[in-house]
């Protein structure tokens, strides 16, 4: 919903005097221009529309005696704001007008919608008079009122008109509205132009003349973008408008971006006044970037970063009371139109409430401002009923929400940078064989690991059902001893997902992924290992999404650097899996801990973690089962292989936050053909166990706005500790002819990380 353009401040500062710079610039003019100028002041200055032509016909004059005239650029930069806002009073009219046949035409369809208005048409005038215990509700009832009486009195003169004639009238009011924009669009433009040279020739333009400035322009983006909206509505056609919606939109967003810039260098050179005034358009300005008019069959374009700004400030602005009360009901009154966008975000209805309780405040706070109580008068309206207006109809959108199904976000823009250390012993670094000599300068078997990360991720809503994510990391492994497989790696992936089937029912959603990962590993100094991997995958949920069911294909590239002395040892090659992974959430141990009168979380800023789990406070025991097949195909023959493998586990949640995961993996490997390392020449035989567990706790450190997961900015951050333990045996039938079994080893890796992720 958007503010009424006769809500606009705009003649506030039009009905500002000539600023004292321009007294100082004026040159000395011939008697005939002075005597014109201030013929046309005196015109501009009585009003009228007949006198602002005579004031522009007046100032054509001046100006072509003197081009450069500040006095006569400006007042009729300000004469030709003073038509455009004529222009923009009708073009309201239009518009109310054309809201007024929209609900009778609804009306039609349901009568009961009629019933409805007249019982509250009858409450309203039957309640008692309560201007002076509560005058601002008793203006808001009597704005209500007044519209409610237009439209049933309009339902009545109407009676006999059929719903095609209707549908005329409606259309008839809007080709009206947008022959007025156009007009208004035409005025703003030639107070633009004159502003422009305006602060040509004055050397320091003040604040106030870059602030017309910024109107006018805020003013003809308006235009373009409504224009857009009605040719997307389909309420112009392509031959009556100006150009085509693409192009108009782009021209808006450009102006906006124009006007934004002005402000922003503006803003630290003002104080006082200048300073609110400043801080208000920039407001507004945000306020329109954030939130593009669009049909209601396209996808909303929020912008919550720009709409974030828009709403610190004009909460400075609102809660400030050193500051004009005209200036704070405006400031307000935006925050009741911006602060329910943030509510589309939130799944859980209370946070939802909460959020729209906000919104609701400061649309109460607005009209209390908005109203002047004086002892000889009925209260009236600062805003010549401009703001109680829209406090209506924003209170029944509001209302419109919070009966609504929640429905949580429609679009994703999140970055997130995560860094992680930690400390870790491995008892078998080089994965020493059973009964096998250290290598040549390794000192010893097992070492202390010291990993420190990064990577960063974008994961972005392309359209309706479409999702990238991309992933960049770097990592280093160093070892105190035996730096010889110290490890580097660096890494990238893209993820593309689609949803092909919106959840139905107590089934779906189901998603299709496509994903392509690169590293590139460096051992002890050297190149190692380049990897490409592509990885298509099918992820299916049923049981009101308690069970998830994952199937993947992946195919990989290796490239080894390791020098050779045998081709026949070269692993570079083609490695194939196919896998199907099935997880479900069982039991919600958060509210089995409550029921045994034990805390499930108990961590300051443990509501924060909503933002990634609608479901909080939440956590389910969840078992899973993977079957995995995968098969080899290498330049030499030795690692040639088909691998079977079977691995279950559990994550289970405790109290207080901390979670507990468990895993166990069994491989079955058969190589296909006969190993060159073993005495016998048999064919390679191995099945491996690894088992892990893990015990984490995430805390919240900066909670951050939910509204900033949809938006490129970071300000939120959470840490994770997490101990650790892998304990993984491999048994292998091959030995060499020494009787050293080189490929059967096993390994205890066991520690601590922390790690930080900031979006």
């Amino acid at each position: 919903m958007k503010v009424r353009s006769s809500l606009a401040i705009l003649p506030v500062l039009l009905a500002w005097s000539m600023p004292p710079t321009l007294a100082k610039a004026q040159t000395i003019s011939s008697p005939d221009v002075v005597v014109d100028l201030n013929e046309a002041i005196y015109h501009y200055m009585t009003g009228g529309r007949e006198r602002y032509e005579t004031a522009i016909e007046l100032l054509d004059g001046v100006l072509e005696k003197e081009p450069e005239n500040p006095a006569a650029l400006l007042f009729r930069a300000l004469t030709h704001g003073r038509v455009g806002l004529l222009e923009n009073y009708v073009k309201a009219q239009a518009e109310d007008d054309a809201f007024v046949w929209e609900k009778l035409i609804e009306m039609r369809g349901d009568p009961q919608l009629l019933e409805q208005a007249q019982r509250e048409m009858a409450e309203l005038s039957q309640a008692p008079d309560e201007s002076a215990d509560d005058p601002t509700t008793w203006i808001l009832d009597q704005t209500r009122l007044v519209d409610l009486e237009k439209l049933v009195a309009m339902v009545t003169d109407t009676v006999q008109d059929s719903v095609e004639q209707l549908a005329e009238n409606l259309r008839i009011s809007r080709a009206a509205r947008y022959s007025y924009a156009d007009r208004e669009r035409a005025e703003y433009r030639l107070m633009t132009e004159d502003l422009k040279r305006l602060i040509r020739v004055l050397d320091h333009p003040q604040a106030v003349i870059r602030l017309l400035k910024v109107i006018a322009l805020s003013k003809i983006a308006r235009s373009d973008e409504d224009e857009a909206l009605g040719i997307k509505s389909g309420y112009i056609l392509p031959d009556d408008a100006s150009g085509p919606a693409r192009a108009l939109r782009s021209s808006s967003a450009d102006i906006l971006r124009q006007t934004a810039k002005i402000l922003q260098k503006l803003r630290p050179t003002v104080t006082g006044e200048d300073a609110v005034r400043t801080s208000f358009f920039l407001g507004v300005i945000r306020y329109r970037q954030a939130v593009p008019q669009r049909a209601p069959d396209e996808l909303p374009e929020t912008n919550f970063r720009m709409l974030l700004e828009a709403e610190r400030i004009m909460a400075e602005l609102a809660d400030d009371p050193q500051i004009d009360r005209t200036w704070r009901s405006y400031a307000a009154l935006y925050l009741g139109l911006i602060i329910p966008f943030r509510a589309s975000l939130e799944s859980d209805p209370t946070e939802r409430d909460t959020i729209l309780d906000s919104a609701e405040h400061y649309l109460d706070q607005a009209a209390a401002l908005d109203t002047i109580v004086s002892e000889d008068a009925l209260p009236r309206s600062a805003s010549n009923m401009g703001i109680p207006d829209v406090v209506w109809r924003q209170r029944e959108q509001i209302q419109r929400i919070r009966e609504a199904e929640p429905t949580g976000p429609r679009g994703i823009n999140d970055i997130r940078l995560s860094l992680f250390s930690g400390l870790h012993y491995d008892s078998n670094v080089v994965l020493l064989g059973e009964r096998t000599d250290l290598p040549r300068d390794i000192p010893k078997e097992g070492d202390f690991g010291f990993p420190l990360g990064t990577q960063i991720d974008h994961t972005l809503t392309l359209k309706e059902h479409w999702i990238l994510g991309v992933q960049g990391r770097l990592s280093q492994l160093w070892h105190p001893d035996v730096n010889e497989f110290d490890e580097r790696r660096a890494g990238f992936s893209l993820a593309l997902q689609y949803e092909a089937i919106p959840q139905e029912g107590s089934f779906g959603p189901t998603y299709l992924r496509l994903q392509y990962d690169y590293d590139y590993t460096r051992l002890g100094g050297s190149p190692f290992l380049e990897t490409h991997a592509i990885s298509p995958n099918v992820r299916v949920f049923w049981d009101d999404r308690r069970a998830e069911t994952t199937g993947y294909l992946m195919y990989e590239n290796r490239d080894y650097r390791e020098p050779l002395y045998d081709s026949r040892f070269d692993r570079d090659g083609e490695y194939f899996a196919l896998g199907l992974v099935q997880q479900y959430r069982t039991v919600d141990m958060t509210s089995k801990y409550q029921s045994w009168g034990i805390e499930p979380w108990g961590m300051t800023g443990d509501e924060s973690f909503r933002q990634e789990d609608p479901e909080f406070p939440a956590r389910y025991l969840t078992p899973f089962v993977s079957l995995r097949y995968a098969w080899d195909s290498t330049v030499g023959d030795e690692f040639d292989q088909k691998e079977y493998a079977l691995s279950a586990g559990v994550a289970a949640p405790l109290p207080w936050g901390l979670s507990l995961d468990a895993a166990a993996e069994f491989q079955w490997q058969e190589y296909s053909h006969g190993s060159l390392i073993d005495f016998h020449r048999r064919g390679r035989r191995d099945f491996i166990q690894r088992y892990e567990i893990g015990l984490s706790r995430s805390f919240v450190l900066r909670s951050g706005v939910m509204a900033n997961r949809y938006t490129p900015a970071i300000d939120r951050l959470l840490m994770t500790i997490r101990a650790h333990a892998t304990y993984t045996d491999d048994n292998s039938n091959v030995v060499d002819r020494y009787g050293q079994a080189i490929f059967e080893y096993d390994r205890l890796l066991c520690g601590i990380s922390v790690a930080f992720s900031f979006n």
